[in-house]
Protein backbone atom coordinates (compact mmCIF):
# COMPACT_ATOMS: atom_id res chain seq x y z
CA UNK A 1 0.00 0.00 0.00
CA UNK A 2 2.98 2.11 0.94
CA UNK A 3 4.66 1.77 -2.78
CA UNK A 4 0.84 2.62 -4.37
CA UNK A 5 0.72 5.56 -2.93
CA UNK A 6 4.87 6.81 -3.59
CA UNK A 7 3.82 5.35 -7.43
CA UNK A 8 0.95 7.89 -7.13
CA UNK A 9 2.82 10.80 -5.45
CA UNK A 10 5.45 10.13 -8.34
CA UNK A 11 3.09 10.68 -10.91
CA UNK A 12 1.43 13.67 -9.86
CA UNK A 13 4.99 15.64 -9.32
CA UNK A 14 6.09 14.57 -12.02
CA UNK A 15 3.09 15.85 -14.08
CA UNK A 16 3.32 18.30 -12.15
CA UNK A 17 7.08 19.27 -13.68
CA UNK A 18 5.97 18.43 -17.13
CA UNK A 19 3.24 21.00 -17.54
CA UNK A 20 5.83 23.54 -15.40
CA UNK A 21 8.43 22.62 -18.20
CA UNK A 22 5.83 23.17 -20.65
CA UNK A 23 4.58 26.66 -19.88
CA UNK A 24 8.06 27.95 -18.62
CA UNK A 25 11.18 25.95 -19.45
CA UNK A 26 10.84 24.27 -22.69
CA UNK A 27 11.89 27.34 -25.33
CA UNK A 28 14.11 29.36 -22.94
CA UNK A 29 15.80 26.03 -22.35
CA UNK A 30 15.98 24.99 -26.15
CA UNK A 31 16.75 28.71 -26.91
CA UNK A 32 19.76 28.30 -24.37
CA UNK A 33 20.95 25.25 -26.02
CA UNK A 34 20.96 26.14 -29.55
CA UNK A 35 23.28 29.47 -28.22
CA UNK A 36 25.35 28.22 -25.53
CA UNK A 37 25.63 24.22 -26.10
CA UNK A 38 26.06 23.93 -30.04
CA UNK A 39 29.72 22.84 -29.61
CA UNK A 40 28.79 19.47 -27.96
CA UNK A 41 26.07 18.78 -30.11
CA UNK A 42 28.21 16.71 -32.99
CA UNK A 43 28.71 14.20 -29.58
CA UNK A 44 25.59 12.88 -28.82
CA UNK A 45 24.47 12.87 -32.17
CA UNK A 46 27.50 10.24 -32.88
CA UNK A 47 26.61 8.50 -29.54
CA UNK A 48 22.86 7.98 -30.70
CA UNK A 49 23.61 7.48 -34.16
CA UNK A 50 26.05 4.21 -33.16
CA UNK A 51 22.81 2.79 -31.32
CA UNK A 52 20.46 3.46 -33.83
CA UNK A 53 22.24 1.34 -36.04
CA UNK A 54 21.91 -1.40 -33.84
CA UNK A 55 18.10 -0.92 -33.57
CA UNK A 56 17.49 -2.05 -36.85
CA UNK A 57 18.00 -5.91 -35.41
CA UNK A 58 15.36 -5.06 -32.61
CA UNK A 59 12.84 -7.22 -33.22
CA UNK A 60 15.94 -10.01 -33.06
CA UNK A 61 16.63 -8.87 -30.25
CA UNK A 62 12.87 -8.46 -28.24
CA UNK A 63 12.31 -12.60 -30.16
CA UNK A 64 15.46 -13.50 -28.16
CA UNK A 65 14.58 -11.70 -24.62
CA UNK A 66 10.91 -13.43 -24.76
CA UNK A 67 12.25 -17.06 -25.58
CA UNK A 68 14.85 -16.54 -23.08
CA UNK A 69 12.67 -15.04 -20.35
CA UNK A 70 9.95 -18.00 -21.04
CA UNK A 71 13.39 -20.51 -20.54
CA UNK A 72 14.27 -18.52 -17.47
CA UNK A 73 11.03 -19.17 -15.66
CA UNK A 74 11.19 -22.53 -15.36
CA UNK A 75 14.31 -22.26 -12.81
CA UNK A 76 14.52 -20.61 -9.50
CA UNK A 77 17.85 -18.96 -9.53
CA UNK A 78 17.19 -17.47 -13.01
CA UNK A 79 13.35 -16.96 -12.54
CA UNK A 80 13.87 -13.40 -11.58
CA UNK A 81 16.05 -12.17 -14.84
CA UNK A 82 13.35 -13.84 -16.92
CA UNK A 83 10.59 -11.25 -15.36
CA UNK A 84 13.18 -8.38 -16.36
CA UNK A 85 13.07 -10.25 -19.74
CA UNK A 86 9.85 -10.46 -20.34
CA UNK A 87 8.62 -6.60 -18.69
CA UNK A 88 11.61 -5.62 -21.33
CA UNK A 89 9.85 -6.94 -24.03
CA UNK A 90 6.36 -5.95 -23.38
CA UNK A 91 7.36 -2.88 -21.77
CA UNK A 92 9.39 -1.49 -25.63
CA UNK A 93 6.22 -2.48 -27.29
CA UNK A 94 3.31 -0.95 -25.22
CA UNK A 95 5.68 2.00 -24.48
CA UNK A 96 6.10 2.39 -28.16
CA UNK A 97 2.70 2.26 -28.89
CA UNK A 98 1.32 4.94 -26.23
CA UNK A 99 4.52 7.04 -26.90
CA UNK A 100 3.77 7.00 -30.68
CA UNK A 101 0.29 7.41 -30.35
CA UNK A 102 0.26 10.37 -28.46
CA UNK A 103 2.69 11.90 -30.74
CA UNK A 104 -0.41 11.81 -33.53
CA UNK A 105 -2.75 13.09 -30.81
CA UNK A 106 -1.06 15.84 -29.52
CA UNK A 107 1.13 17.06 -33.28
CA UNK A 108 3.78 18.98 -31.14
CA UNK A 109 6.29 20.89 -33.33
CA UNK A 110 9.92 20.22 -32.93
CA UNK A 111 12.52 23.00 -31.46
CA UNK A 112 14.01 23.12 -34.82
CA UNK A 113 10.43 24.17 -36.76
CA UNK A 114 10.22 26.69 -33.74
CA UNK A 115 13.21 28.53 -34.39
CA UNK A 116 13.04 28.52 -37.98
CA UNK A 117 9.51 30.01 -37.70
CA UNK A 118 11.09 32.59 -35.35
CA UNK A 119 8.80 31.65 -32.82
CA UNK A 120 5.12 32.03 -34.50
CA UNK A 121 4.44 28.31 -35.07
CA UNK A 122 2.23 26.58 -33.47
CA UNK A 123 3.59 24.37 -30.48
CA UNK A 124 0.78 21.64 -30.43
CA UNK A 125 -2.06 20.34 -32.64
CA UNK A 126 0.51 22.11 -35.06
CA UNK A 127 -0.73 20.31 -38.54
CA UNK A 128 2.15 22.10 -40.93
CA UNK A 129 4.19 19.29 -39.72
CA UNK A 130 4.26 14.71 -39.53
CA UNK A 131 7.52 15.20 -37.54
CA UNK A 132 5.77 15.31 -34.21
CA UNK A 133 7.81 15.51 -30.91
CA UNK A 134 6.17 15.22 -27.52
CA UNK A 135 6.95 12.55 -26.18
CA UNK A 136 10.23 11.56 -26.60
CA UNK A 137 10.31 8.27 -29.29
CA UNK A 138 14.36 7.70 -28.53
CA UNK A 139 13.84 8.29 -25.12
CA UNK A 140 10.61 5.46 -24.79
CA UNK A 141 12.63 3.43 -27.23
CA UNK A 142 15.93 3.13 -25.45
CA UNK A 143 14.56 3.33 -21.97
CA UNK A 144 12.58 0.34 -21.98
CA UNK A 145 14.93 -1.67 -22.74
CA UNK A 146 16.90 -0.67 -19.40
CA UNK A 147 14.64 0.21 -16.80
CA UNK A 148 13.40 -3.32 -16.18
CA UNK A 149 16.75 -4.47 -15.12
CA UNK A 150 17.15 -1.03 -13.61
CA UNK A 151 14.03 -1.26 -11.00
CA UNK A 152 15.28 -4.81 -9.84
CA UNK A 153 18.84 -4.44 -9.11
CA UNK A 154 18.60 -1.03 -8.49
CA UNK A 155 22.33 -0.48 -6.66
CA UNK A 156 23.34 -1.04 -10.68
CA UNK A 157 21.15 1.56 -11.59
CA UNK A 158 23.25 4.36 -12.53
CA UNK A 159 25.46 1.69 -14.32
CA UNK A 160 22.31 0.52 -16.16
CA UNK A 161 21.02 3.71 -17.20
CA UNK A 162 23.76 5.10 -18.42
CA UNK A 163 22.83 4.41 -22.24
CA UNK A 164 19.37 5.58 -22.26
CA UNK A 165 20.31 8.95 -19.90
CA UNK A 166 22.69 9.89 -22.30
CA UNK A 167 20.78 9.36 -25.39
CA UNK A 168 17.54 11.48 -23.62
CA UNK A 169 20.25 14.24 -22.96
CA UNK A 170 21.30 14.06 -26.45
CA UNK A 171 17.46 14.61 -27.82
CA UNK A 172 17.67 17.97 -25.50
CA UNK A 173 20.95 19.31 -26.40
CA UNK A 174 20.45 18.49 -30.07
CA UNK A 175 17.36 20.43 -30.21
CA UNK A 176 14.96 17.29 -31.54
CA UNK A 177 12.84 17.68 -28.00
CA UNK A 178 11.54 19.73 -25.26
CA UNK A 179 12.76 18.82 -21.88
CA UNK A 180 8.83 18.21 -21.56
CA UNK A 181 9.34 15.82 -24.61
CA UNK A 182 11.74 13.93 -22.46
CA UNK A 183 9.68 13.66 -19.10
CA UNK A 184 6.48 12.66 -20.64
CA UNK A 185 8.65 9.44 -22.43
CA UNK A 186 10.21 9.13 -18.56
CA UNK A 187 7.37 8.46 -16.83
CA UNK A 188 5.44 6.72 -19.83
CA UNK A 189 8.05 4.14 -19.24
CA UNK A 190 8.17 4.11 -15.61
CA UNK A 191 4.68 3.33 -15.05
CA UNK A 192 4.57 0.51 -17.79
CA UNK A 193 7.67 -1.06 -16.31
CA UNK A 194 6.01 -0.59 -12.49
CA UNK A 195 2.69 -2.31 -14.14
CA UNK A 196 4.20 -5.16 -15.64
CA UNK A 197 7.00 -6.38 -13.42
CA UNK A 198 3.83 -5.95 -10.45
CA UNK A 199 1.40 -7.58 -12.78
CA UNK A 200 4.35 -10.60 -13.62
CA UNK A 201 5.50 -11.15 -9.67
CA UNK A 202 1.56 -11.25 -8.59
CA UNK A 203 0.99 -14.34 -11.06
CA UNK A 204 4.57 -16.01 -10.07
CA UNK A 205 2.69 -15.74 -6.41
CA UNK A 206 -0.81 -16.82 -7.27
CA UNK A 207 0.59 -19.92 -9.15
CA UNK A 208 2.91 -20.59 -6.23
CA UNK A 209 -0.37 -20.26 -3.67
CA UNK A 210 -2.07 -22.61 -6.31
CA UNK A 211 0.38 -25.26 -5.65
CA UNK A 212 0.81 -24.94 -2.42
CA UNK A 213 -2.84 -25.71 -2.06
CA UNK A 214 -2.93 -28.56 -3.97
CA UNK A 215 0.00 -30.22 -1.99
CA UNK A 216 -1.85 -29.39 1.10
CA UNK A 217 -4.75 -30.88 -0.23
CA UNK A 218 -3.05 -34.30 -1.09
CA UNK A 219 -1.90 -34.03 2.15
CA UNK A 220 -4.97 -34.30 3.85
CA UNK A 221 -6.34 -36.43 1.77
CA UNK A 222 -3.77 -39.10 2.13
CA UNK A 223 -3.85 -38.47 5.98
CA UNK A 224 -7.34 -38.99 6.05
CA UNK A 225 -6.72 -42.44 4.18
CA UNK A 226 -4.15 -42.99 6.67
CA UNK A 227 -6.77 -42.48 9.37
CA UNK A 228 -8.71 -44.60 8.62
Amino acid sequence: MKRTRKIIILNIAFLGVILFSIIYVDKPLSAFVADELMGIKQFFFNFTFAFDRLSYHILWFITLSFVLGLMFLFNKKTKELGFILLTLCFAHVTASAITNNMKMEFKRARPNMYFQEDGKTVDFYNEQTRDYSFPSGHTSFYLSLFLPAALVFRRYSPYILFIPAVIALGRIIQNEHYLSDVLCSILIVFNVCILLLWLFYWLDNTLINFKNKRIEKRKTKYNTKLAK
